[in-house]
């Protein structure tokens, strides 16, 4: 168990000691149907904050794979574009790109029509 789930159940042991006492010390005055109704009340509260806290962490774990993910698509746009297009740094003629080869074939079966 981690520091954090350490902390959490700590909290949750001196809140529980300390809404005994108050349920004890006021019950005299309030009835037991007001008792009753605080209690679950805070039995409530508590089950929402787990709730609450199991929600954060589905959504800071798919918050993470969202990014990962839009990391690979960028890269891999990146890729498809030099490619197509070959490396934008370099002023020499790509071959292994599809852009300038499919330009080169075009000039070649032009100048091929010329030819005959």
């Amino acid at each position: 168990m981690t520091l954090g789930g350490i902390l959490v159940l700590l909290m949750l042991l001196v809140s529980l000691i300390v809404f005994i006492y108050l349920v004890v010390v006021t019950a005299r005055g309030w009835g037991i149907l007001h008792t009753i109704l605080v209690c679950i009340l805070f039995i409530e509260c508590w089950v929402f904050l787990f709730c609450a806290a199991g929600v954060q962490s589905l959504r800071v774990r798919y918050t993470q794979q969202a990014a990962k993910a839009k990391a690979d698509a960028e890269q891999a746009i990146a890729e498809t574009r030099r490619l197509l297009w070959g490396n934008p740094d370099g002023n020499d003629l790509n071959l292994e790109a599809v852009v300038p080869v499919q330009g080169m074939l075009q000039r070649m079966t032009a100048d091929r029509g010329r030819v005959w």
